[in-house]
């Protein structure tokens, strides 16, 4: 008998970490789109808007795939601010689909012996992750979906962690 009946892993920076560094991406998509900014300054502002965006203004709240859509297009924006109008739609298309792809996600090292330690012991394991729908794709596309008994994302449940509500 296992102590815990489940065991829960977050899914960005605990199964997997977006490769290349998010960074890097979001400034060749914006130098495409006609943007001046230069790799520092998008680190910047991509960093502070991840901060303003999912810790500070929306943490704690009601969501869904909609307010998802919309919390990204602004955090593109807040990232890319020399860009408008029709470059910005652009970069946001490109950077909303870029990362719903599996090609943009490595899996850690230690993730499938530690999934496949933990179901040999009959534990139930989940994802809970604050990320959109997207997710479940990518997990599938990762061919790692039947490591996990419950895949938990937040615009499907309605809720953001670490609201209580959520869990």
């Amino acid at each position: 008998m296992n102590d815990y009946d489940w065991i829960v892993f977050d899914s960005t920076g605990t199964l997997m970490t977006p490769s290349p560094e998010p960074a890097l991406l979001y400034q060749q998509v914006a130098e495409r789109a006609g943007s001046r900014q230069n790799l520092d300054e998008t680190r910047t502002y991509l960093r502070s808007a991840i901060v303003r965006h999912f810790f500070e203004e929306n943490a704690d709240r009601e969501t869904d795939e909609t307010f998802e859509l919309t919390r990204w297009r602004r955090l593109v924006a807040d990232a890319l601010p020399d860009l408008s109008g029709q470059e910005l739609d652009a970069a946001f298309e490109e950077l909303w689909h870029r990362f719903a792809s599996a090609q943009c996600w490595r899996l850690f090292d230690d993730v499938l012996p530690t999934l496949q330690r933990l179901q040999q012991k009959d534990y139930r394991i989940a994802v809970a992750s604050k990320f959109d729908g997207r997710l479940a794709k990518i997990i599938r596309d990762m061919q790692i979906e039947s490591n996990f008994d419950e895949i938990l994302i937040s615009s499907h449940l309605g809720w953001c962690k670490p609201d209580p509500t959520y869990y």
